[in-house]
């Protein structure tokens, strides 16, 4: 994905501010699925099949392949920090994955052993970009930034820039964004009823902007009305199908259906559904299974 998103207008990418994040996220990702080769050649590790992989060269090409897809993915998240390093991983929730993941990676240093030292001085600038959020917090008044980020969501919405998406589509966006931004932070660090409040909040947004769209927040409306779209190629669709890519058809029908543009729908999926449903099953999809 690191390709297509150079290739996509940053009037695009401005609409999806943890596009850049997620992408860090998924370098690390690749990496990890390269422990799988790694295993692989540590049970190959027996003298007879030494022999074997030496004779057909299995051995050496396994080894090359690890190399070379470590360095890419290495490689990639520099340059992207290099060039961004300001812009990146604003996303708390994603900061903390893409920590895990490199802590984890290191206890391969030995079989990696080229690569210690790169994973050594990413794992420095995630700490350090964990304590300037952490500081950035007691600083700021975190309520304020959540409701701050709650208001400037739906503006873009009213704005009407996200049109090239579906109804859930734009609803999708909206409940993503906030997850992953300072609004999820606020949720998740204070479940009472002050958060609950702000919950309803979002509520009556939804239904408001779903009014001005002419879909009643209590009317069920054919899927087919809250899914379509013109152009699922469209840039804005094809970055949306990248940030929904951790859906799947059988836990997050509705934000799977909203993201990924497959046929036909998931069996979860009803025909017939109103705001408030498709509202209530997204926040449960991407609150408790986003990552």
């Amino acid at each position: 994905m690191s390709q297509e998103l150079e290739k996509i207008e940053s009037a695009v990418l401005e609409a999806f501010p943890f596009a850049e994040d997620k992408l860090v996220v998924e370098s690390l990702n690749s990496i990890s699925v390269l422990q799988d080769h790694v295993r692989s050649q540590d049970e190959r590790s027996g003298l007879k099949n030494r022999l074997l992989d030496s004779v057909n060269g299995n051995g050496h090409r396994r080894q090359v392949a690890i190399n070379e897809n470590v360095t890419d993915a290495l490689e990639m998240m520099e340059q992207r920090f290099a060039i961004n390093d300001d812009r990146l991983v604003r996303s708390n929730i994603l900061l903390g994955v893409a920590f895990r993941k490199i802590t984890a990676l290191q206890n391969n240093v030995t079989i990696l052993a080229e690569h210690g030292k790169r994973l050594e001085d990413f794992t420095v600038s995630i700490k350090k970009k964990q304590n300037e959020q952490e500081k950035r917090f007691l600083e700021l008044d975190i309520r304020s930034l959540a409701e701050s980020q709650l208001r400037q969501v739906f503006t873009t919405l009213e704005a009407g820039s996200l049109r090239a998406l579906s109804v859930a589509g734009r609803l999708f966006w909206a409940i993503d964004s906030l997850c992953l931004g300072n609004f999820g932070d606020y949720i998740r660090s204070d479940p009472s009823e002050i958060t609950n409040n702000l919950l309803n909040e979002l509520r009556d947004k939804v239904r408001i902007q779903l009014e001005k769209e002419e879909l009643a927040y209590t009317e069920r409306f054919d899927a087919n009305i809250w899914f379509s779209l013109s152009d699922p190629k469209n840039d804005y669709n094809q970055v949306l199908s990248f940030m929904g890519d951790w859906t799947s058809a059988e836990s997050h029908p509705f934000s799977y259906s909203s993201t990924q543009f497959i046929h036909p729908a998931p069996a979860g999926l009803p025909f017939l559904f109103d705001g408030k449903r498709i509202l209530d099953a997204m926040m449960y999809e991407v609150f408790e299974g986003r990552l």
